[in-house]
């Protein structure tokens, strides 16, 4: 497809963007899937661009999330303004140039996806196995200012991770 895009007269070479909506848990913090988490393995999502003219390859430690995607395609391609686009270098300086990231979630979605057609409320058995201390029930957020991320739990129990070199949340910093 590529190929085909690139070989027709006139066009701009084509920008190439590959993302998903969602991660998902493969064992970590004893979940699977992408449900009941604000944690890293289901925020954080591939994000591939390829093909931005002048531009290096590069990894950025910048949060981004798919409510950047507009304004950055949009840049990218010159029909709009950069001001609210993703970063596309890899910065070592980051000072003054910070972003936030706030996840939240609530169990009152998990309700509304078991209510059957008839109305009535079906039993919620994906967590049937799971004990309170797993924290994966009631209202949960996250916080990321890289490279610090601040989780709190409905239960009282709050996270602090530093991201820069725990990226799988593994080691609590606020003690």
């Amino acid at each position: 497809i590529l190929d085909s895009v690139a070989s027709k007269e006139g066009l701009s070479p084509p920008i190439t963007v590959v993302t998903s909506d969602h991660g998902e848990s493969l064992g970590e913090h004893k979940l699977l899937g992408h449900r009941f988490s604000v944690r890293n393995q289901t925020l954080q999502i591939p994000l591939f661009v390829h093909g931005l003219p002048e531009v290096p390859p590069a990894v950025l430690d910048v949060p981004v999330g798919l409510i950047d995607m507009r304004s950055s395609i949009e840049c990218w391609t010159k029909t709009g303004s950069c001001a609210n686009s993703i970063p596309v270098v890899a910065d070592v300086s980051r000072e003054g140039d910070s972003r936030k990231m706030v996840s939240f979630y609530s169990d009152e979605s998990v309700v509304q996806e078991h209510v059957g057609q008839d109305g009535e409320l079906k039993e919620e058995t994906s967590r049937s196995s799971c004990a309170p201390s797993d924290l994966v029930f009631g209202r949960m957020a996250s916080l990321t200012d890289y490279p610090m991320k601040f989780i709190w739990f409905e239960s009282g129990e709050t996270f602090l991770y530093g991201l820069s070199w725990d990226q799988g949340e593994l080691s609590d910093q606020k003690s």
